[in-house]
């Protein structure tokens, strides 16, 4: 994938990162759900289920079938598509 593709999923992230610090500096006193710590512990957690659910999910196409990466790994040879 490119570097656009797996930044894509972090953009709402990113929104709501910065609406919340958006709002706190506006209005003194008032900070993001969690404080800084709880920011902290979304990015990370957003970051470690990123980098490992990307590479399980999707379509290899081969010169003999399609194989399907979900839960489970699923090979549809190339005729019974055709079929359909």
């Amino acid at each position: 994938m490119t570097m656009w593709q797996r930044a894509i999923p972090f953009l709402p992230a990113f929104v709501i990162t910065a609406i919340f610090f958006i709002t706190s500096t506006a209005e003194p006193g008032t900070t993001p759900p969690g404080g800084l710590p709880g920011l902290l512990a979304f990015w990370i957690v957003l970051l470690i289920l990123t980098a490992l659910f990307p590479h399980r999910f999707g379509v290899t196409l081969t010169p003999s079938a399609a194989v399907v990466h979900n839960l489970r790994r699923r090979t549809i040879p190339w005729p019974d598509i055709q079929a359909g």
